[in-house]
């Protein structure tokens, strides 16, 4: 049974017990225990039935006696005894007020303590009658964040992180690759939305009933919505739909083009099509007499319509089509183009991996340079450096660049100040390679404040570029109030550069800032903020937002070598 567990669903359920406890009121460090586990369960290497049993043994970094005999009972029956004890502890519905923004496990226990709120509706109605203002250290300003966090929690409700769509749909795609004889991810996945739906698969077959048996037989599927000659579609085990689009092989290529595009994109493809008396829809390419034109390929449809290929990324209806006709669409940045690495954390802050385990792991994923930036030493939950810990750190990057080829940069990750100043003097800020200037609190002033905070950081000369620059979570919290255009437009002017966090989680900068800010000249470093070595891949989803956005391997930072990007860095501090 337990080498059937997948090590993400372990991880999660440690996470869950620990904020179970939180609510509970038990022992903080009993919670981070969890948590602590939860991390080391992410970045083991084996199975889970090894990690179990290696964990019995005493020989996995972060998990004691006592979690790892919760591991035991999960490998052997799969089920987790204090997670059902705590789980029963607790009214139905409690648990929901912990996916809401802003609401700690601390406030939750206090909401149901001193008011019974139970559930959102209870939370809403407990907002609205004046009850939450009224206890202490809340007043009308929680209310309203704690209402604007139901109503994204509802907004965004049946919405999925692009990662894990992308993860459900590849198997899908593979598994029923056999009976079809071409099938491709479409939509909105497909167009690398942040967040999407459901899932769209389009595929060429000639025995539509062979392919439709196999998809709504997946073990995967707990229910099937519909079965037709053309459609099918089902609910996944994790809730996600997923649809399934039967075509014959001659109209395959334009019916990829139609199933992909935005709505807008696609209204102004097909009044392209018709102005040129061509009708373009689900079924292909037609001319006004009804015969089909053949479109095998995605080429041949956009060739038929005088167009250049569109990338998928860019199908949005944002100047692509104009640009397709002129000869004008970018060459976009390719994930091979990427030299180096620029924003990773170690076991010296909140990593789980050493500088040399992290090295090892980029070097392994063909980057030539990894750019280390731990936590600063205002991040106190994140174990942020003193400059006592970054001599330390630099002394050791010393000594490993003196014994490999492969090249370490000494970065930071500065907190940004209430006031915008960044997060050491001067002097300790000038022995880093780079410094990314982020937001890690205070998120709740005023847009006017945090506009003059980030510009104020954005425009110091030891900032190298700024991280995460609008704090957003996806499908969980909301950018903080911020001026963004104002803050792109201080990075051009100041020739800092911006990160794409491509955490999947964040994904931030947004795509559509991307475009005006590599229109303004502005530098874009796609940066996966790893805390372990898996997470150096994420480099990936931020090169999805980087094209996304237009952005040609020109405008990105880390696809300069090493000395390059430092001659840029040096070029900022000495502006």
């Amino acid at each position: 049974m337990g080498a059937e567990l997948d090590k993400k669903v372990v991880a999660k359920t440690l996470r869950k017990v620990g904020v179970l406890l939180e609510l509970a009121g038990e022992n903080p460090f009993k919670a981070r225990a969890f948590d602590r586990a939860a991390r080391a369960v992410e970045t083991w290497d084996g199975s889970f039935a090894e990690l179990a049993t290696a964990s019995a043994g005493g020989q996995v970094e972060g998990i004691g006696k006592g979690i790892a005999a919760d591991l035991a009972e999960l490998a052997a029956s799969g089920r987790l005894g204090v997670l059902d004890d705590l789980e029963a502890s607790f009214p139905a519905g409690l648990t929901d007020l912990l996916d809401i923004s802003g609401l700690g496990p601390k406030t939750v226990r206090k909401l149901y303590e001193e008011l019974g709120v139970t559930n959102i509706d209870a939370l809403e109605s407990a907002c609205l009658d004046g009850r939450i203002a009224k206890l202490p250290r809340m007043g009308e300003k929680s209310v309203a964040n704690i209402l604007a966090g139901i109503t994204h929690l509802r907004s965004y409700s049946g919405r999925f992180h692009l990662h894990t769509a992308l993860d459900v749909a590849t198997g899908v795609a593979a598994a029923l690759a056999p009976f079809a004889e071409r099938i491709e991810i479409a939509g909105s996945l497909r167009r690398r939305r942040e967040t999407v739906k459901d899932i769209d698969l389009l595929a060429a077959t000639s025995d539509v009933t062979r392919l439709a048996d196999a998809f709504t037989s997946l073990p995967g599927v707990t229910r099937v919505t519909g079965k037709g000659e053309t459609k099918c579609s089902v609910i996944l085990g994790s809730g996600m739909a997923c649809d399934l689009r039967m075509v014959d092989a001659s109209v395959f290529g334009a019916a990829l083009a139609h199933f992909t595009g935005s709505a807008d994109h696609n209204v102004a493809m097909r009044r392209r099509a018709k102005s040129m008396g061509m009708k373009l829809s689900e079924y292909g390419l037609e001319r006004e007499d009804g015969t089909r034109i053949p479109c095998p390929d995605e080429r041949d449809a956009f060739e038929a319509l005088g167009l250049a290929v569109i990338p998928p990324e860019l199908r949005e209806d944002l100047g692509e089509i104009d640009a397709a006709q002129s000869g004008a669409l970018p060459a976009l940045v390719e994930s091979g183009e990427l030299r180096g690495v620029l924003h990773a954390h170690t076991q010296y802050s909140d990593g789980t991996a050493s500088i040399a385990d992290m090295a090892a792991a980029a070097r392994d994923l063909g980057f030539a340079y990894l750019g280390l930036a731990d936590h600063s030493q205002s991040s106190t939950v994140a174990g942020g450096l003193k400059p006592d810990a970054v001599r330390r750190q630099h002394a050791e990057i010393d000594e490993f660049n003196a014994a490999h080829e492969f090249r370490v940069l000494k970065g930071i990750e500065s907190d940004i100040r209430k006031d915008g100043s960044l997060d050491y003097d001067d002097d300790v800020l000038a022995s880093f390679d780079f410094v990314i200037a982020s937001v890690h609190s205070h998120f709740q002033m005023s847009r006017n404040d945090m506009t003059a905070r980030v510009i104020r950081a954005a425009r110091n000369p030891f900032t190298t570029m700024l991280g995460h620059p609008t704090g957003r979570l996806l499908l969980r919290r909301e950018p903080y109030e911020i001026d963004m255009d104002a803050v792109v437009e201080a990075c051009a002017e100041s020739g800092c550069a911006i990160e794409i966090n491509a955490n999947p989680y964040r994904l931030d900068l947004d795509w559509r800032l991307v475009k005006k800010a590599i229109g303004l000249g502005v530098c874009i470093a796609i940066c996966p903020d790893a805390h372990s070595t898996q997470q150096l891949a994420y480099s990936g989803f931020g090169v999805d937002i980087a094209r996304k956005g237009w952005a040609r391997s020109s405008d990105v930072l880390n696809t300069l070598d090493a000395e390059e990007f430092l001659t840029f860095a040096g070029a900022r501090r000495n502006s």
